[in-house]
């Protein structure tokens, strides 16, 4: 039966393990894929901006009206913009020239604005304009490349959850 969903978070995560028997030879080891790709926006990018949104929810620093900017580039660009929409917030997207136009036009259907930095800058570029950008306390700077939110919310939840698939495999192996 096919389910409402209430909020789009609530799909984020507890993707399915599939183990790839053909791709390593005979008597090697086996190799096994996490599909991250099954997360809403197709990427492991939607963990890391849910945790960081929710980071900066729990400390009152977001609220309604708020604009969250961030460096981004493909997946967490699209993630950003995603979540923000869902959560009512606007998304400032930064990013070097040069961006996949599908990658834009889904951003931009989410509701995410982009600012386009000099290619050659590179990232380091785009991340020193949206630090610039949120000294405007009208905007909220996610800082996915420093913020400990990042690495965190992999240790919590991916971790765990192959962790855990591992060990019914190898249970059932057993």
């Amino acid at each position: 039966m096919t389910e409402v969903i209430k909020t789009l978070a609530t799909q984020i995560g507890e993707t399915p393990v599939v183990e790839l028997p053909t791709v390593s030879p005979e008597g090697a080891a086996k190799i096994y894929l996490k599909l991250e790709f099954l997360n809403p926006s197709g990427s492991l990018k939607d963990r890391v901006m849910l945790n960081l949104i929710e980071i900066a929810e729990e400390d009152g620093a977001i609220g309604p009206g708020s604009t969250l900017v961030d460096a981004c580039d493909q997946h967490a660009g699209i993630s950003l913009a995603m979540l923000a929409a869902s959560k009512g917030y606007r998304s400032l997207i930064v990013t070097p020239e040069g961006l996949n136009p599908a990658i834009e036009a889904i951003i931009t259907k989410y509701g995410g604005e982009i600012l386009y930095t000099p290619l050659d800058a590179g990232m380091s570029g785009a991340i020193s304009q949206a630090e610039e950008i949120a000294r405007n306390k009208e905007y909220y700077y996610l800082a996915q490349f420093t913020n400990l939110g990042n690495p965190s919310v992999h240790e919590a939840t991916t971790g765990p959850e192959i962790l855990e698939a591992m060990g019914k495999l190898k249970s059932m192996l057993s």
